[in-house]
């Protein structure tokens, strides 16, 4: 199910991330190929992983719907209010995690005012950038990936879930 599609997204995510550090060295030479081509591979593939994720993201949240629907026999689904939720969460962070990052970037150093380094960045700021770049995506991934590990609604407990809910709109239709 989306479980299973949502952890290997996630792997093959860690797995992008620690290819990047492998071939390419923060000064931008590649292993037997250019340093720009891997990252922007790496860029590339870590967009379409991560928009993946998100796109069955939801499908998962259904999920949760239902299970809700089914252990607090519910007549009708919360479905709206838990999706409020979940955008009322997300929506903020989708917006304020480009503002994050660019604000700790500057404060280490790594931003150029009019063209001109920093001080504290000089040939520090393109190493920083590429770690920032890479570790993000790496540690995202492996905490992610961990935290999945205790989602519990899948295999024989979302047969349950999907058996009963089925079971109860048979039984409304039936009345």
């Amino acid at each position: 199910g989306c479980y299973s599609v949502i952890r290997g997204l996630l792997a093959l995510k860690f797995l992008n991330a620690a290819a990047l550090f492998l071939l390419v060295s923060p000064s931008g030479t590649g292993v037997g190929t250019s340093g720009a081509t891997v990252v922007s591979l790496f860029l590339v593939m870590n967009r379409i992983l991560t928009e993946c994720h998100c796109r069955i993201g939801n499908l998962a949240l259904m999920d949760v719907i239902d299970e809700d629907t089914v252990v607090n026999k519910r007549q009708e689904s919360v479905a709206a209010a838990i999706s409020g939720v979940n955008a009322l969460l997300t929506k903020p962070a989708q917006s304020l995690a480009p503002i994050l990052g660019w604000a700790v970037l500057d404060r280490v150093g790594a931003r150029r005012s009019n063209g001109v380094p920093s001080d504290t960045s000089g040939a520090k700021a393109p190493a920083l950038l590429f770690n920032t770049m890479g570790l993000v995506p790496l540690v995202s991934a492996a905490v992610q990936f961990v935290l999945w590990g205790g989602y519990t609604l899948r295999g024989a407990a979302l047969k349950h879930v999907k058996d009963a809910l089925s079971e109860s709109r048979r039984a409304d239709t039936r009345v």
